[in-house]
């Protein structure tokens, strides 16, 4: 059972998505080692910057500075849990997490 410990927004002009989804990692991670956490679950749909992490592909060329990045964070952790997410699953969680914005007294 996890908790969201935060979220935040970026202006990244002229960036294409798997830089986007990469620097969203990279910033996610540095929040929570800010905060203190030792152990973490990241999740995403990004499948490309997923398996970037877990070494199981080769990594484009425009995002390995960004991954070597999130990998020299990641030692920081003493446990980092990386879970692909499909969107569909994310669509159905997105729409919980707002119902649940909506009821004061929301139980799932």
């Amino acid at each position: 059972n996890g908790q969201l410990i935060g979220s935040g927004v970026l202006n990244l002009d002229d960036a294409i998505i798997s830089e986007l989804e990469a620097k969203a990692f990279r910033e996610g991670l540095l929040f929570a080692q800010r905060k203190g956490y030792t152990k973490i679950m990241v999740e995403s749909d990004s499948k490309l910057v997923i398996q970037s992490m877990l070494d199981r592909d080769a990594r484009p060329w425009n995002l390995i500075p960004i991954i070597e990045d999130i990998k020299w964070t990641a030692t920081k952790f003493a446990c980092i849990d990386w879970k692909r997410i499909f969107r569909e699953a994310k669509f159905v969680k997105n729409v919980f997490a707002h119902q649940s914005l909506l009821i004061t007294n929301c139980h799932i």
